[in-house]
């Protein structure tokens, strides 16, 4: 487009319209499995986006957040989950993310020295 040599209203107005008018990712991918459903059958297309299911992550410590996911539920229940709440029916599944140890940087799982230290033979 050529917006960028002249600035007139025209010009604006003939891009607006085309970038307004193009389809979204959605529609390009249910109009690609619809033209052909025997390459990319809907039944085997995984889902973009699921408003009924959220996955949190939270940093998993032991100690006092151990209760963390308990409280997390009643808190969600209590506030956003009641009935008559417009969520009241996504669910919730906690992801807890763990940090790693220096025992975890420091040990790697060798062979046995015998393996490692036998050379065969042609």
């Amino acid at each position: 487009m050529p917006v960028l040599k002249q600035l007139d209203e025209q010009v604006y107005q003939r891009l607006h319209r085309t970038l307004l008018h193009q389809p979204t990712r959605r529609e390009k991918t249910l109009a690609k499995m619809m033209k052909d459903p025997v390459d990319s059958p809907l039944v085997l297309e995984r889902k973009i986006w699921d408003a009924k299911l959220i996955y949190p992550a939270y940093l998993f410590e032991s100690g006092q957040s151990i209760d963390l996911p308990r409280q997390f539920y009643k808190w969600w229940k209590t506030y956003y989950a009641y009935s008559g709440s417009s969520v009241q029916y996504v669910k919730v599944g906690l992801v807890p993310n763990t940090n790693r140890t220096l025992e975890s940087f420091l040990i790697h799982k060798k062979p046995p020295r015998d393996i490692l230290t036998r050379m065969d033979t042609l």
